[in-house]
């Protein structure tokens, strides 16, 4: 068994996230591993994605341009806040598109070794209308994948 050398951390800027990422973390200082911190965006349905918005203080830019700037912003301020040991590695990714699908071409184009992902754990019909970002990516990752659930605490 070789141990992981790159860990994605797939992130939706949530406290839940902020759990996996800092156990990612910690797994990846006394194994040497990098992180690749991945935030997936979509463009909300509905909305013309070359749709021309007006941001006052802003360029005029495409609904997909302000979404994927958003996002990085975003991913930036997530990532300002978690504490980055001396040495370690961090890589920060925005792609647009679906969550599983994008996490699971990034683990495969990347050569990923482990997948560290919060979970909700949501249940019943929560779950059944929210769906389960991380156990598809369980059910179908081409690598092991380890789920830390965030309790509140």
């Amino acid at each position: 068994m070789n141990l992981p050398k790159r860990i994605l951390v797939p992130v939706d800027l949530s406290p839940c996230s902020r759990t996996a990422l800092n156990y990612a973390i910690a797994l990846a200082r006394p194994l040497g591993a990098s992180i690749d911190v991945l935030n997936t965006f979509e463009t909300p349905p509905m909305v013309a994605p070359d749709l021309v918005i007006n941001v006052p203080g802003q360029t005029p830019q495409t609904v997909d341009a302000w979404v994927a700037a958003e996002a990085k912003k975003g991913l930036d301020t997530f990532l300002a806040e978690i504490f980055k040991p001396e040495g370690l590695v961090i890589r920060a990714h925005t792609e647009p598109g679906a969550p599983r699908p994008v996490i699971l071409s990034y683990a495969e184009k990347h050569l990923i070794d482990l997948i560290v992902m919060g979970t909700h754990g949501r249940t019943g019909v929560s779950h059944l209308v929210m769906g389960s970002v991380a156990e598809g990516i369980v059910r179908t990752a081409p690598v092991p994948v380890l789920t830390v659930r965030h309790t509140g605490k």
